[in-house]
């Protein structure tokens, strides 16, 4: 074997110890692991590898959980440049739909972390980061995600003391919901928080 491959396995095996750790026995020491291998990883392996994408989001979750949201945040946007990385080196640089679903999906950490921390600007740039990719991507579940969003971003406008703009994100929201719903379905989440905006109280059956 190549020490490149026993590098990239010896990481691997810390990285995985670690996470046994979060979810069994003590997070502080899972973490602690997870960072060593974060860093044998970012120093061993070339910048496009998949690994350090896998193992800076593993580490944002868990600063994220623990509350510590400024290094989360760091943490996603890192690997946000991995995937940067990963797709300037293949697929002729062009994201698929999978890649396109996973960016969605660490933006939305993103805003989460930065709502979470109270920095409500910063959180409502990156929601409308991840609603201008949704928008032209043609990725599954596409109405469904888009609904949420639009239904986080309105709750945001509400805080943030803008009814009009809630409003309106609310009513997208709705529409989106309405497009892919199931009349079997329970009633979309986004529609209680329609109802609250104009006053009217709701109450689950």
């Amino acid at each position: 074997f190549s020490n490149q491959y026993l590098r990239k396995q010896m990481a691997a095996a810390i990285h995985t110890l670690g996470r046994l750790h979060v979810e069994t026995t003590s997070v502080q020491k899972g973490l602690l692991l997870l960072e060593q291998a974060l860093a044998l990883r970012t120093t061993w392996l070339s910048g496009d590898d998949q690994d350090i994408e896998e193992s800076h989001i593993c580490v944002g979750r868990i600063k994220s959980d623990l509350g510590i949201y400024p290094s989360a945040i760091f943490h996603f946007k890192q690997a946000l440049e991995a995937i940067d990385a990963y797709v300037a080196g293949h697929n002729g640089g062009e994201s698929s739909i999978s890649t396109t679903a996973d960016i969605c999906g660490l933006k939305t950490l993103i805003a989460q972390s930065y709502y979470s921390h109270g920095d409500l600007e910063e959180s409502f740039q990156a929601y409308e980061d991840v609603l201008e990719m949704l928008y032209d991507s043609n990725i599954g579940n596409r109405a469904e995600l888009l609904s949420n969003i639009l239904s986080m971003r309105g709750n945001i406008q509400m805080e943030m003391g803008e009814v009009t703009q809630a409003m309106e994100s609310f009513v997208e929201a709705a529409r989106e919901s309405a497009s892919s719903f199931d009349p079997s379905d329970e009633l979309p989440l986004v529609l209680p928080n329609l109802f609250q905006t104009y006053g009217v109280q709701f109450h689950s059956a």
